[in-house]
């Protein structure tokens, strides 16, 4: 049986909720959206990581390389 990635690697990266009007947005509102902009570009960094990991550590024709 062939190994098979964690299906949420294949997953889309997701845009995170952004304020709706910077201009009137409270300070805390715009804080927040930076982490989950921050928070959403590192989710998504990581899960293309662990895919190519895995894809590289399939090899030629999808065999291991032990």
């Amino acid at each position: 049986m062939a190994r098979q990635p964690d299906a949420s690697l294949l997953l889309p990266c997701r845009d995170p909720q952004l304020v709706p009007d910077p201009e009137t947005a409270s300070d805390n509102e715009v804080a927040a959206e930076r982490i989950r902009v921050a928070e959403a570009y590192l989710a998504c960094r990581q899960r293309h990581a662990d895919l190519v990991t895995f894809v590289k550590s399939e090899g030629p024709r999808g065999q291991g390389r032990d």
